[in-house]
């Protein structure tokens, strides 16, 4: 019996101290992970209409979220392109957070709504995802960029 009861607080023991050395891991982090969830009432879509505006007047960075042989196919002009395979190195690009960026991928694709929710996570606080993506603006004959 005093072994399982030494056992337990053995456990706690090591449970507190694992606890402790993450909380101060993840307050030594330049970007702190949240400790407790918070649903963002923050809506990131933006309509083709606000895209265009905003595109014509040279006020946003697009960036397309799909894999790179799409983008090569055809992108909204002027469009940078960061491929599924390359989210996890975003940190490192320097993208301005100063600058509106609107990301795009296809109609039906989930792709953008991700990169453009990790992007507002890491303190991009002016980041939308374009409503119907790319779909949606060729269907308006808006600029776009073909080998």
């Amino acid at each position: 019996m005093i072994e399982r009861k030494s056992l337990f607080v053995q456990s706690l023991i090591l449970l507190f101290i694992s606890i402790m050395v993450g909380l101060g891991v993840n307050s030594l982090r330049k970007n702190k992970l949240p400790l407790f969830y918070q649903a963002s009432s923050h809506d990131l879509s933006i309509d083709i209409s606000d895209a265009k505006r905003m595109f014509l007047k040279k006020e946003v960075l697009f960036i397309d979220a799909r894999p790179k042989q799409f983008y090569e196919k055809v992108h909204i002009k002027g469009a940078i392109n960061i491929p599924p395979e390359e989210m996890d190195s975003i940190e490192k690009m320097n993208l301005p957070k100063d600058k509106t960026i609107i990301v795009y991928c296809e109609r039906k694709c989930e792709l953008s709504k991700e990169l453009a929710m990790e992007l507002y996570s890491l303190g991009f606080d002016k980041v939308y995802y374009l409503k119907g993506g790319i779909d949606a603006w060729i269907a308006k004959g808006l600029p776009v960029c073909r080998p």
